[in-house]
């Protein structure tokens, strides 16, 4: 029997910023564009099919603070910069899927109705792939220098089986809204095994500072081999601190 979803479970995050809780409506639609192939002497259009275009529609909640989403969409407005944005309709947890896209902010609006709360949306053009993928480490605080063998909010890492490896490469994004170790720089990987024994790192992400945040999409060309097994792995710089991060991995 499926598995539904409610709504109230998404998770939204653009850049090093958690924007979920400003937003009520996450949109993601895909089109793939036509060229009709009608000749001469058809009753009926023919088409072949050409490049495949992606979009997220965001709205929520005006809210016009530093750091909030009326101020953020403005600031990213046309910035012609590739965002990292990561869509999870499914909630928060290892294993549950998620839209995984370059974004570039192409609208931003702000409405208001006597009867109604100040709102504000935004539009989301995918500037390459959008693809479905999975969290490999949750949304979480974690305290844990590095991975043990717990659950991953605190700190240990959560296998994710593909089934079977894919061979057209992918793309990870990386998301630290917190991050106060102190004393030394922190690393953040997804890595991959063929039989969940030896692992090997698939992508490495840039460094995150001390005490600061990030964020990261890096793509893997097509012909990459991606293994059956996913995991997110990392080493939190120092011995003290807390760090909020979430590591997603989408196959090509």
């Amino acid at each position: 029997m499926p598995t539904f979803r409610h709504g109230k479970l998404t998770k939204v995050f653009a850049d090093e910023f958690d924007i979920s809780n400003m937003l009520n409506q996450a949109d993601v639609a895909q089109t793939a564009d036509t060229a009709e192939t009608s000749a001469f002497g058809t009753t009926d259009k023919t088409y072949v099919v050409g490049l495949i275009g992606s979009q997220a529609n965001l709205s929520g909640m005006f809210s016009g603070s530093a750091g909030e989403v009326d101020v953020l969409f403005s600031t990213w407005l046309g910035d012609d910069l590739d965002h990292v944005v990561t869509i999870c309709q499914e909630g928060n947890g290892v294993g549950v899927q998620g839209t995984l896209m370059p974004g570039k902010f192409s609208g931003k609006g702000v409405t208001a109705g006597i009867g109604s709360i100040v709102g504000v949306t935004a539009t989301v053009m995918s500037d390459g792939k959008a693809k479905t993928g999975e969290l490999l480490h949750d949304f979480s605080i974690v305290e844990s220098t590095t991975p043990g063998s717990s659950c991953p909010t605190v700190g240990g890492p959560t296998i994710v089986d593909n089934g079977v490896a894919t061979t057209a490469g992918g793309a990870g994004h990386l998301h630290v809204t917190q991050n106060s170790r102190p004393t030394a720089a922190s690393t953040f990987k997804v890595q991959h095994s063929t039989d969940n024994t030896a692992w090997a790192d698939l992508v490495t992400f840039t460094n995150i500072g001390i005490s600061t945040v990030g964020k990261e999409r890096i793509v893997l060309a097509a012909g990459t081999t991606v293994n059956r097994y996913l995991r997110g792995q990392w080493a939190l710089g120092g011995a003290s601190g807390t760090a909020t991060f979430l590591i997603a991995f989408s196959r090509f």
